[in-house]
């Protein structure tokens, strides 16, 4: 049963705000929270307030995104539509600062994403492309879904010619402090 704002229990509604570096964390499908027989009004105030909370967390995916020296950087979400119902996977996609490269190298690109969907629950991706050469890290934070990735390891790697590592749990480092989007100089 759907709790409050729309999230089933199993979701995680202390997911914090997208920063920098941050932590991605995919919401896990929740079912539809308008009973099928609702009156108009009813429907247009819950869309009202899911359409509002999700522009602010798009202003807040743009301020993370803000360009700084360390090269280009996207933070984004995506809605999944799965049997469950809609999920959401969170995204960051970053470029090399082009300065610090050597002249004749590439950029290194890196994107990492975050879903949570059954049947193999919450996974985090980390993709490095450079050199021409791309190399995956999965994290599946329960021991069935990480088998079940496991289990599709060579394909995976053959489709996308790269080095697939799987591992359980969640990847290492975490959240930034707090005061990332304070001057901290005035």
């Amino acid at each position: 049963m759907p709790a409050a704002g729309g999230r089933s229990k199993t979701s995680r509604p202390d997911t914090p705000p997208p920063l920098r570096g941050g932590t991605l964390t995919g919401h896990a499908p929740s079912a539809a929270t308008l009973p099928a027989d609702a009156d108009l009004t009813e429907i247009g105030d819950t869309l009202r307030g899911d359409a509002e909370s999700a522009v602010a967390r798009q202003v807040l995916h743009q301020l993370a995104s803000l360009p700084d020296s360390e090269g280009a950087r996207w933070l984004f979400e995506l809605p999944l539509a799965t049997p469950q119902g809609a999920a959401l996977a969170q995204f960051e996609i970053e470029r090399d600062d082009p300065g610090r490269a050597a002249p004749d190298a590439a950029p290194a690109w890196r994107a990492r994403f975050a879903i949570d969907v059954e049947p193999v629950g919450p996974v985090q991706v980390h993709l490095n492309l450079g050199d021409g050469r791309m190399a995956i890290h999965v994290w599946a934070e329960r021991q069935d879904g990480l088998d079940r990735l496991r289990a599709h390891a060579g394909e995976l790697a053959a489709a996308l010619d790269a080095d697939v590592a799987f591992r359980g749990g969640e990847p290492p480092g975490g959240a930034p402090g707090p005061g990332r989007f304070v001057d901290q100089r005035s």
